[in-house]
């Protein structure tokens, strides 16, 4: 069985699906992913890089997405 590659939005780098944390956009908040939607994935470097911010608003299309729930999310 093939592994499953996904890119990263912050550094663009390709790892393996089970490396990278992966979160969604929904009601002006980022979220753990659920299962429904459209998401994204963010590798533990990226997260902790404080222009995360600036790559998120970008994928949400939304420049007043609270970026703190990330942060909590993850523990950081």
């Amino acid at each position: 069985m093939a592994e499953i590659i996904r890119m990263c939005i912050g550094c663009r780098g390709r790892f393996n699906q089970k490396l990278l944390n992966r979160f969604k956009c929904e009601k002006s908040k980022v979220i753990s992913y659920n299962g429904f939607g459209r998401s994204f994935y963010i590798c533990e470097k990226c997260i902790k890089d404080k222009n995360i911010d600036k790559k998120i608003f970008r994928v949400c299309k939304n420049n007043k997405i609270d970026v703190t729930t990330l942060r909590e999310i993850v523990n950081i």
